[in-house]
């Protein structure tokens, strides 16, 4: 039994759950529901468990000696190759070399079930260092799953991930790129279901914006970012994007304070319609109607 959870835990961290985590996730009916995997790996759990591990705690000599004796550089351990959980943790001394034993007929671009390549960990958990070597090393920069239409910057831009942004930008990444409902970064930055912090948010639309985002995109119901803010509260948000600061600092074009969505509705209903009347009253202060 005690072999078993090691195994899960390793299991889960592949994964990407912390430690604090994985302490609340494994219990009885957990370890239940893995026996069937387990069994397929029985042969070769020691082997896969052990290389993950030493990825995991950037054990460089570990990996290079696996790596020596003809392991896979681009093994996979719950369907995350090892490159992915060493650009998730900005290993990039482990990343070079995975990268050095590459085949002609691996690609860096290798995705799991849910089309996430190495860049996209390295982008949503904010290691700028790694994502500019990846993309350096050839990685997509623009890549897009094809089931829930995610983003490299997307990603990037949900989970306010500024050091990331900011690499994805050096090297030429697209600002409007869109995910799924046509949000762009901005937008994605803005709804974020993953950063509930309105400062955070705050200085990710900032850089944005420094970087000449479009405050005037439309989602596909004809959101706005000014919009999004609105229905979320964001009084600072909304303010900054109504501010001559935003003017002088993005691309010099004036937001559209009035524009109205598919349904008709503006920014200053947004507010109205999901109860913030502080960011309704600015809103209307500034213009709104």
């Amino acid at each position: 039994m005690k072999k078993l959870l090691i195994v899960c835990s390793v299991f889960f961290l592949a994964s990407g759950f912390t430690k604090e985590e994985i302490a609340s996730k494994i219990d009885e009916n957990i370890v239940k529901e893995f026996k069937t995997e387990l069994t397929q790996l029985q042969v070769r759990q020691v082997g896969p468990a052990d290389i993950v591990e030493k990825v995991q705690n950037n054990d460089y000599e570990g990996v290079k000696a696996y790596l020596a004796k003809g392991g896979k550089p681009n093994m996979k351990w719950a369907d995350n190759t090892l490159l992915m959980i060493a650009a998730k943790r900005g290993y990039n001394d482990i990343c070079e070399l995975l990268l050095s034993y590459y085949k002609p007929n691996m690609s860096i671009d290798e995705t799991n079930k849910y089309g996430w390549t190495a860049l996209m960990f390295a982008a949503g958990s904010n290691q700028g260092k790694t994502v500019d070597l990846l993309i350096k090393k050839g990685a997509d920069k623009n890549h897009k799953t094809s089931s829930f239409l995610e983003t490299v910057i997307g990603i990037a831009a949900i989970n306010c991930a500024n050091d990331a942004l900011v690499a994805l930008l050096d090297n030429g990444a697209n600002i409007e790129q869109t995910s799924s409902y046509n949000y762009t970064p901005l937008m994605a930055a803005i709804d974020s279901y993953v950063v509930k912090d309105e400062v955070k948010i705050l200085a990710t639309v900032k850089l944005l914006n420094s970087r000449k985002a479009n405050v005037n995109a439309r989602a596909e119901e004809g959101e706005t970012p000014l919009m999004i803010a609105a229905a979320k509260g964001y009084y600072n948000v909304v303010n900054f994007l109504l501010s001559k600061e935003r003017l002088d600092q993005g691309d010099g074009k004036k937001i559209e304070i009035n524009a109205e969505d598919a349904y008709g509705r503006t920014a200053l209903q947004y507010a109205k319609d999901n109860a913030h009347p502080k960011t309704a009253d600015l809103i209307k202060q500034r213009g709104g109607k």
